[in-house]
Protein backbone atom coordinates (compact mmCIF):
# COMPACT_ATOMS: atom_id res chain seq x y z
CA UNK A 1 0.00 0.00 0.00
CA UNK A 2 1.28 3.45 -0.94
CA UNK A 3 0.87 5.73 2.06
CA UNK A 4 1.74 9.39 1.83
CA UNK A 5 3.87 10.83 4.56
CA UNK A 6 2.13 13.38 6.74
CA UNK A 7 4.51 16.32 6.96
CA UNK A 8 4.26 18.78 9.80
CA UNK A 9 4.61 22.16 8.12
CA UNK A 10 5.65 25.12 10.21
CA UNK A 11 3.69 28.23 9.31
CA UNK A 12 6.09 30.16 7.15
CA UNK A 13 4.93 33.54 8.15
CA UNK A 14 3.96 34.98 11.52
CA UNK A 15 2.20 38.30 11.97
CA UNK A 16 3.19 39.67 15.33
CA UNK A 17 -0.23 40.80 16.53
CA UNK A 18 0.22 39.99 20.18
CA UNK A 19 -2.81 39.01 22.25
CA UNK A 20 -6.24 40.10 21.10
CA UNK A 21 -6.84 41.40 24.61
CA UNK A 22 -7.09 45.14 24.46
CA UNK A 23 -7.97 45.10 20.75
CA UNK A 24 -11.11 46.70 19.39
CA UNK A 25 -14.14 45.18 21.08
CA UNK A 26 -15.70 44.17 17.76
CA UNK A 27 -12.67 42.24 16.50
CA UNK A 28 -13.22 38.74 15.14
CA UNK A 29 -10.66 35.97 14.94
CA UNK A 30 -11.53 32.68 13.25
CA UNK A 31 -10.17 29.81 11.16
CA UNK A 32 -11.70 28.19 8.07
CA UNK A 33 -10.52 24.89 6.61
CA UNK A 34 -10.33 24.32 2.86
CA UNK A 35 -8.04 23.50 -0.05
CA UNK A 36 -6.05 21.24 2.25
CA UNK A 37 -5.11 24.09 4.55
CA UNK A 38 -6.45 26.66 7.03
CA UNK A 39 -7.42 30.27 6.42
CA UNK A 40 -6.80 32.26 9.60
CA UNK A 41 -8.55 35.62 9.79
CA UNK A 42 -8.28 38.56 12.15
CA UNK A 43 -10.91 41.14 11.19
CA UNK A 44 -11.12 44.32 13.26
CA UNK A 45 -14.42 45.28 11.64
CA UNK A 46 -15.92 42.02 12.98
CA UNK A 47 -17.88 41.59 9.77
CA UNK A 48 -20.11 38.51 9.80
CA UNK A 49 -20.59 39.14 6.09
CA UNK A 50 -16.85 38.73 5.47
CA UNK A 51 -16.85 35.50 7.45
CA UNK A 52 -19.75 34.13 5.41
CA UNK A 53 -18.21 35.34 2.14
CA UNK A 54 -14.90 33.62 2.90
CA UNK A 55 -16.63 30.36 3.84
CA UNK A 56 -18.69 30.34 0.64
CA UNK A 57 -15.72 31.29 -1.52
CA UNK A 58 -13.46 28.55 -0.19
CA UNK A 59 -16.23 26.00 -0.66
CA UNK A 60 -16.77 27.09 -4.28
CA UNK A 61 -13.07 26.90 -5.11
CA UNK A 62 -12.75 23.51 -3.37
CA UNK A 63 -15.69 22.07 -5.34
CA UNK A 64 -14.23 23.39 -8.60
CA UNK A 65 -10.62 22.21 -8.38
CA UNK A 66 -10.40 19.33 -5.86
CA UNK A 67 -8.40 16.60 -7.62
CA UNK A 68 -9.73 13.99 -5.16
CA UNK A 69 -13.41 14.77 -5.83
CA UNK A 70 -14.62 12.98 -8.97
CA UNK A 71 -17.37 15.59 -9.45
CA UNK A 72 -15.12 18.67 -9.50
CA UNK A 73 -14.38 20.46 -12.76
CA UNK A 74 -10.67 19.68 -12.57
CA UNK A 75 -11.17 16.01 -11.67
CA UNK A 76 -13.59 15.54 -14.57
CA UNK A 77 -11.10 17.19 -16.90
CA UNK A 78 -8.26 15.08 -15.54
CA UNK A 79 -10.24 11.89 -16.24
CA UNK A 80 -10.80 12.86 -19.89
CA UNK A 81 -8.81 11.74 -22.91
CA UNK A 82 -7.33 13.99 -25.59
CA UNK A 83 -9.73 16.03 -27.74
CA UNK A 84 -12.61 15.54 -25.27
CA UNK A 85 -14.04 18.97 -24.34
CA UNK A 86 -15.12 19.19 -20.69
CA UNK A 87 -17.62 21.85 -19.65
CA UNK A 88 -16.47 23.79 -16.59
CA UNK A 89 -17.67 26.73 -14.55
CA UNK A 90 -16.58 30.34 -14.84
CA UNK A 91 -14.47 30.08 -11.68
CA UNK A 92 -12.44 27.15 -13.04
CA UNK A 93 -12.03 28.87 -16.39
CA UNK A 94 -10.79 32.01 -14.62
CA UNK A 95 -8.26 30.01 -12.59
CA UNK A 96 -6.97 28.24 -15.70
CA UNK A 97 -6.52 31.57 -17.46
CA UNK A 98 -4.66 32.88 -14.42
CA UNK A 99 -2.49 29.76 -14.42
CA UNK A 100 -1.74 30.23 -18.12
CA UNK A 101 -0.66 33.82 -17.48
CA UNK A 102 1.65 32.62 -14.70
CA UNK A 103 3.03 29.89 -16.97
CA UNK A 104 3.89 32.45 -19.66
CA UNK A 105 5.33 34.91 -17.14
CA UNK A 106 7.69 32.32 -15.61
CA UNK A 107 8.88 30.66 -18.83
CA UNK A 108 7.03 27.50 -17.77
CA UNK A 109 8.74 27.19 -14.38
CA UNK A 110 5.23 27.36 -12.94
CA UNK A 111 3.15 24.79 -14.80
CA UNK A 112 -0.09 23.31 -13.37
CA UNK A 113 0.21 20.31 -15.72
CA UNK A 114 3.04 19.00 -13.51
CA UNK A 115 0.32 16.87 -11.85
CA UNK A 116 1.76 13.45 -12.78
CA UNK A 117 5.30 14.35 -11.73
CA UNK A 118 4.16 15.71 -8.37
CA UNK A 119 2.25 12.47 -7.79
CA UNK A 120 5.21 10.37 -8.92
CA UNK A 121 7.42 11.91 -6.23
CA UNK A 122 4.76 11.45 -3.54
CA UNK A 123 3.48 14.99 -2.99
CA UNK A 124 -0.02 15.03 -4.48
CA UNK A 125 -3.12 14.27 -2.38
CA UNK A 126 -5.07 11.27 -3.64
CA UNK A 127 -8.53 9.93 -3.24
CA UNK A 128 -8.48 7.28 -0.52
CA UNK A 129 -7.90 3.76 -1.78
CA UNK A 130 -6.37 4.72 -5.13
CA UNK A 131 -3.03 3.42 -6.38
CA UNK A 132 -0.80 3.72 -9.42
CA UNK A 133 1.65 1.38 -11.23
CA UNK A 134 4.59 3.58 -10.23
CA UNK A 135 3.86 3.51 -6.47
CA UNK A 136 6.69 2.64 -4.07
CA UNK A 137 6.63 1.74 -0.42
CA UNK A 138 7.77 4.42 1.98
CA UNK A 139 11.19 4.05 3.52
CA UNK A 140 11.62 3.81 7.28
CA UNK A 141 12.48 7.52 7.53
CA UNK A 142 9.32 8.57 5.67
CA UNK A 143 10.73 9.10 2.18
CA UNK A 144 10.26 7.17 -1.03
CA UNK A 145 12.71 5.21 -3.17
CA UNK A 146 13.74 6.89 -6.41
CA UNK A 147 11.13 6.50 -9.16
CA UNK A 148 11.78 4.61 -12.38
CA UNK A 149 13.45 6.87 -14.93
CA UNK A 150 10.88 5.84 -17.57
CA UNK A 151 8.14 7.51 -15.54
CA UNK A 152 10.21 10.61 -14.88
CA UNK A 153 10.77 11.07 -18.62
CA UNK A 154 7.21 10.17 -19.64
CA UNK A 155 5.62 12.51 -17.11
CA UNK A 156 8.03 15.28 -18.04
CA UNK A 157 6.57 15.15 -21.56
CA UNK A 158 3.09 15.56 -20.03
CA UNK A 159 4.14 18.79 -18.32
CA UNK A 160 3.18 21.37 -20.93
CA UNK A 161 0.45 23.96 -20.34
CA UNK A 162 0.42 24.67 -24.08
CA UNK A 163 -1.44 21.38 -24.57
CA UNK A 164 -4.43 22.66 -22.58
CA UNK A 165 -7.05 24.78 -24.36
CA UNK A 166 -9.58 26.92 -22.47
CA UNK A 167 -12.42 28.10 -24.72
CA UNK A 168 -15.91 29.55 -24.59
CA UNK A 169 -18.73 28.22 -26.77
CA UNK A 170 -21.32 30.29 -28.57
CA UNK A 171 -23.78 29.60 -25.77
CA UNK A 172 -21.37 31.01 -23.19
CA UNK A 173 -20.29 27.62 -21.81
CA UNK A 174 -16.62 27.28 -20.86
CA UNK A 175 -14.62 24.24 -21.96
CA UNK A 176 -11.24 22.71 -21.20
CA UNK A 177 -9.66 20.39 -23.75
CA UNK A 178 -6.30 18.63 -23.84
CA UNK A 179 -4.50 18.13 -27.15
CA UNK A 180 -1.85 15.62 -28.25
CA UNK A 181 -0.79 14.80 -24.70
CA UNK A 182 -0.95 11.00 -24.48
CA UNK A 183 2.09 8.98 -23.40
CA UNK A 184 2.26 5.22 -22.82
CA UNK A 185 4.29 3.41 -20.15
CA UNK A 186 4.04 -0.37 -19.81
CA UNK A 187 0.82 -0.40 -21.82
CA UNK A 188 -0.93 2.24 -19.68
CA UNK A 189 -1.93 5.50 -21.37
CA UNK A 190 -1.53 8.76 -19.46
CA UNK A 191 -3.05 12.08 -20.51
CA UNK A 192 -2.21 15.57 -19.29
CA UNK A 193 -3.79 16.57 -15.98
CA UNK A 194 -4.14 19.81 -14.04
CA UNK A 195 -3.43 20.70 -10.43
CA UNK A 196 -4.44 24.30 -9.67
CA UNK A 197 -3.60 24.07 -5.98
CA UNK A 198 -0.48 26.18 -6.53
CA UNK A 199 -2.51 29.34 -7.15
CA UNK A 200 -5.89 28.54 -5.56
CA UNK A 201 -5.12 29.94 -2.11
CA UNK A 202 -3.73 33.10 -3.67
CA UNK A 203 -6.90 33.37 -5.75
CA UNK A 204 -8.98 33.21 -2.56
CA UNK A 205 -6.80 35.91 -0.99
CA UNK A 206 -7.31 38.13 -4.07
CA UNK A 207 -11.08 37.70 -3.89
CA UNK A 208 -11.11 38.52 -0.18
CA UNK A 209 -8.97 41.59 -0.78
CA UNK A 210 -11.45 42.81 -3.40
CA UNK A 211 -14.35 42.14 -1.02
CA UNK A 212 -12.66 44.06 1.79
CA UNK A 213 -11.96 46.99 -0.52
CA UNK A 214 -15.56 47.11 -1.75
CA UNK A 215 -16.99 46.91 1.78
CA UNK A 216 -14.68 49.33 3.56
CA UNK A 217 -12.80 46.68 5.57
CA UNK A 218 -9.28 48.01 5.97
CA UNK A 219 -7.95 46.57 9.24
CA UNK A 220 -6.94 42.97 9.80
CA UNK A 221 -5.08 40.16 8.09
CA UNK A 222 -5.69 36.78 6.43
CA UNK A 223 -3.14 33.97 6.39
CA UNK A 224 -3.95 31.01 4.14
CA UNK A 225 -1.81 28.01 4.96
CA UNK A 226 1.87 28.09 4.18
CA UNK A 227 1.71 30.14 1.02
CA UNK A 228 -0.54 33.21 0.98
CA UNK A 229 -1.05 36.18 3.24
CA UNK A 230 -3.03 39.41 3.02
CA UNK A 231 -1.99 42.21 5.34
CA UNK A 232 -4.33 45.17 5.67
CA UNK A 233 -3.69 47.70 8.44
CA UNK A 234 -3.47 46.78 12.11
CA UNK A 235 -6.10 47.92 14.61
CA UNK A 236 -4.31 51.26 15.04
CA UNK A 237 -4.30 51.88 11.29
CA UNK A 238 -0.58 51.22 11.01
CA UNK A 239 1.56 48.42 9.60
CA UNK A 240 2.45 44.99 10.90
CA UNK A 241 5.75 43.39 11.85
CA UNK A 242 6.11 40.46 9.49
CA UNK A 243 8.43 37.58 10.40
CA UNK A 244 9.54 35.03 7.81
CA UNK A 245 10.22 31.46 8.88
CA UNK A 246 13.85 30.37 8.79
CA UNK A 247 14.10 27.50 6.25
CA UNK A 248 16.58 25.74 8.52
CA UNK A 249 14.84 26.79 11.72
CA UNK A 250 16.40 26.20 15.12
CA UNK A 251 15.17 27.13 18.58
CA UNK A 252 17.18 30.34 18.53
CA UNK A 253 16.30 31.07 14.90
CA UNK A 254 12.63 30.39 14.14
CA UNK A 255 12.60 33.38 11.76
CA UNK A 256 15.35 34.75 9.58
CA UNK A 257 14.03 38.30 9.40
CA UNK A 258 11.28 40.68 10.52
CA UNK A 259 10.12 43.57 8.39
CA UNK A 260 7.31 46.16 8.31
CA UNK A 261 4.41 45.50 5.91
CA UNK A 262 0.94 46.92 5.28
CA UNK A 263 -1.78 46.77 2.60
CA UNK A 264 0.01 44.06 0.67
CA UNK A 265 -0.34 40.46 -0.43
CA UNK A 266 2.58 38.20 0.46
CA UNK A 267 3.43 34.80 -1.03
CA UNK A 268 6.28 32.43 -0.23
CA UNK A 269 7.69 29.07 -1.26
CA UNK A 270 10.48 27.03 0.23
CA UNK A 271 12.06 23.61 0.26
CA UNK A 272 11.25 23.22 3.97
CA UNK A 273 7.44 23.23 3.64
CA UNK A 274 6.81 19.73 2.32
CA UNK A 275 9.69 17.34 1.78
CA UNK A 276 11.37 14.09 2.68
CA UNK A 277 15.00 13.05 2.96
CA UNK A 278 16.46 10.04 1.16
CA UNK A 279 20.10 9.06 1.60
CA UNK A 280 20.85 12.50 3.01
CA UNK A 281 19.26 14.37 0.07
CA UNK A 282 16.25 16.64 0.58
CA UNK A 283 13.41 16.06 -1.93
CA UNK A 284 10.95 18.93 -1.92
CA UNK A 285 7.44 19.30 -3.36
CA UNK A 286 8.85 22.07 -5.57
CA UNK A 287 9.28 20.34 -8.94
CA UNK A 288 11.63 21.65 -11.59
CA UNK A 289 9.49 21.48 -14.73
CA UNK A 290 12.67 21.38 -16.85
CA UNK A 291 13.87 18.09 -15.35
CA UNK A 292 10.82 16.39 -13.86
CA UNK A 293 12.59 16.18 -10.50
CA UNK A 294 12.39 18.04 -7.19
CA UNK A 295 14.37 21.24 -7.42
CA UNK A 296 17.99 21.26 -6.34
CA UNK A 297 19.49 24.71 -6.09
CA UNK A 298 20.83 27.35 -3.82
CA UNK A 299 17.51 29.07 -3.03
CA UNK A 300 15.87 27.74 0.12
CA UNK A 301 12.95 30.17 0.23
CA UNK A 302 11.55 33.05 -1.83
CA UNK A 303 8.95 35.57 -0.68
CA UNK A 304 7.09 37.88 -3.07
CA UNK A 305 5.42 41.03 -1.76
CA UNK A 306 2.88 43.02 -3.76
CA UNK A 307 0.74 42.55 -6.82
CA UNK A 308 -1.74 39.77 -7.43
CA UNK A 309 -1.68 37.04 -4.75
CA UNK A 310 -2.43 34.17 -7.15
CA UNK A 311 0.36 35.24 -9.49
CA UNK A 312 2.53 35.81 -6.42
CA UNK A 313 2.00 32.19 -5.37
CA UNK A 314 3.09 31.00 -8.80
CA UNK A 315 6.02 33.39 -8.85
CA UNK A 316 7.40 32.35 -5.46
CA UNK A 317 7.35 28.73 -6.62
CA UNK A 318 8.91 29.45 -10.00
CA UNK A 319 11.59 31.75 -8.62
CA UNK A 320 12.63 29.24 -5.96
CA UNK A 321 13.00 26.61 -8.67
CA UNK A 322 14.64 28.99 -11.15
CA UNK A 323 17.51 29.94 -8.87
CA UNK A 324 19.25 33.10 -7.72
CA UNK A 325 20.27 34.45 -11.14
CA UNK A 326 16.74 33.92 -12.46
CA UNK A 327 15.33 35.72 -9.42
CA UNK A 328 17.69 38.67 -9.84
CA UNK A 329 16.79 38.99 -13.52
CA UNK A 330 13.05 38.77 -12.83
CA UNK A 331 13.32 41.40 -10.10
CA UNK A 332 14.56 43.80 -12.80
CA UNK A 333 11.84 42.83 -15.31
CA UNK A 334 9.23 45.24 -16.59
CA UNK A 335 6.50 43.11 -15.03
CA UNK A 336 8.05 43.31 -11.55
CA UNK A 337 8.56 47.06 -11.83
CA UNK A 338 5.10 47.78 -13.27
CA UNK A 339 3.37 45.76 -10.55
CA UNK A 340 5.51 47.08 -7.71
CA UNK A 341 6.79 43.65 -6.71
CA UNK A 342 9.45 43.24 -4.04
CA UNK A 343 11.40 40.11 -3.22
CA UNK A 344 13.32 38.57 -0.37
CA UNK A 345 15.10 35.22 -0.57
CA UNK A 346 17.45 33.15 1.53
CA UNK A 347 20.02 30.93 -0.14
CA UNK A 348 23.05 28.81 0.51
CA UNK A 349 26.50 29.76 -0.69
CA UNK A 350 29.71 28.01 0.36
CA UNK A 351 27.73 26.27 3.11
CA UNK A 352 26.65 29.59 4.57
CA UNK A 353 23.21 31.21 4.44
CA UNK A 354 22.91 34.50 2.57
CA UNK A 355 20.00 36.83 1.80
CA UNK A 356 18.98 38.65 -1.37
CA UNK A 357 16.31 41.34 -1.26
CA UNK A 358 14.99 44.29 -3.24
CA UNK A 359 13.24 45.72 -0.16
CA UNK A 360 14.35 49.14 0.98
CA UNK A 361 12.90 49.04 4.49
CA UNK A 362 14.35 48.54 7.95
CA UNK A 363 14.77 44.76 8.29
CA UNK A 364 15.77 42.94 11.46
CA UNK A 365 17.98 40.01 10.49
CA UNK A 366 18.44 36.70 12.26
CA UNK A 367 20.28 34.61 9.67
Amino acid sequence: MYIRRAVAVTLWIVVLVGCLAGCAERAQSYSLFGLGSVLNVVDYSASDALNNYAKTLIDKVQRAIDVTDDTSDVARFNAAADEEPIAVGALTYSLVQKARAAYDLTDGLYDPTVYWTVDLWGFLPRKEGTSAPYDREQTEDGGYPMPDRRYVEAFLSLTDMRKIAATQGEDGTYYLTKHDSAVTVDGAIYYARLDLGGIAKGYVVDCIRTYCSEHGIGQGYMSFGSSSLLLLKNRKGAGWDLSLTHPRAAEDKPYYCTLPAMDVAVSTSGDYQNYYVLDGVRYSHLIDTRTGRPKHGELLSVTVLGGDAAIGDALSTALTVGGLDYLKAFAQSEYAKTNGLQFIAIYEEAEELQVFTTLKVDIQWNV
